[in-house]
């Protein structure tokens, strides 16, 4: 086996992975708060989703390297990193990098300044 590759049921990964989905609630919390009362100061949540978007992308890169199950019969890992690679490339990339790129910054890119006019902010 190779030594970079993870087990999806190694304790390492469950406990990132724990940690990982309650720093998501968090920002599901955030974001909702922000939205739900119009709050207009949100410079003090912006280190707190940085910090959630800098996880979300270790996550993601944590996932080119997690072994995943061939045979659901036999509980059998495939731990070969190029087919890990590929089967994460064409199966859950795009959705994972849509969301740890924030709307924001596509928005800056893709317009550059005058695009966040478009979100009137």
């Amino acid at each position: 086996m190779n030594k970079l590759v993870i087990l999806p049921d190694s304790t390492a990964k469950i406990m990132w992975d724990t940690f990982a989905n309650l720093t998501y609630i968090i920002s599901i919390f955030i974001s909702s708060m922000v939205i739900a009362f119009h709050m207009k100061n949100y410079d003090q949540f912006w280190y707190q989703e940085l910090i959630i978007d800098f996880i979300a992308l270790i996550d993601m890169i944590l996932y080119f390297f997690t072994a995943y199950e061939e045979d659901e019969a036999d509980d059998r890992y495939c731990k070969n990193l190029g087919h890990i690679m590929t089967n994460y490339l064409t199966t859950y990339f795009i959705v994972d990098f849509m969301a740890v790129v924030p709307i924001l910054t596509m928005s800056l890119i893709a317009y550059g300044p005058w695009g966040l006019s478009a979100w009137q902010l």
